[in-house]
Order: C-alpha cells, then structure tokens, then sequence
C-alpha cells in the first residue's frame, strides 16, 4: 500500500485473520523483524485447522475535535489467560470477522 505513511508513530492497531483483510488506511505487520519468519500471532496446533492472526497497523492521524490523538506508545502480547497490564487496552476480537 504506497499511500500509506512509512514514517512517523503508529497511531492504531488491529488484528485480522487474514492479512489481505486490513482496514483502508491499515498494513499488516507479515514478517518478524529479527528472524524475518512468518509474524503469524497463532501458532497452531498439529492436527487442526490452521488458525491465523495478524496485526495491522497504521500511521495515519485521526482527528479528536480537530485535535492529533492516539499514537501508540507500548504494546503487549499477552495469553488468553494473562491479565491485562495496567494502562492498556485490551484489543481481543479481529476486525475482519468479529472472532
């Protein structure tokens, strides 16, 4: 997607279940950075179907009243069973199908 801003903050997260599926405006994050593997959240298990999840991101500037607002300063991947941090949002639904 060349018309999105390579750099400055993120200002927004999401999670699909297919990468193609990113929101207007949104990329997905498809490789990890050190290793350059598959940046796949779900590491599934062996005989069931294969399950996927991956964040999107963007650096698009939402207004607020006219006013710049969320640039994301920390994020936290965290188990189904972990508590949420303090002073997080808990992002638990994909957006390209509601699971």
């Amino acid at each position: 997607m060349s018309d999105l801003p390579t750099e400055g903050p993120i200002t927004g997260l999401c999670i699909v279940t297919d990468k193609q599926n990113c929101p207007n405006g949104y990329s997905a994050i498809e490789k990890t950075y050190d290793d350059n593997s598959d940046a796949d959240l779900w590491k599934d298990g062996f005989f069931t179907r294969r399950v996927v999840r991956y964040i999107c991101m963007t650096r698009h500037f939402p207004l607020d009243n006219g006013r710049l607002n969320n640039v994301l300063a920390d994020i936290a991947v965290i188990s189904d069973r972990s508590p949420v941090p303090l002073g997080y949002s808990l992002v638990d639904v994909t957006v390209d199908t509601r699971e």
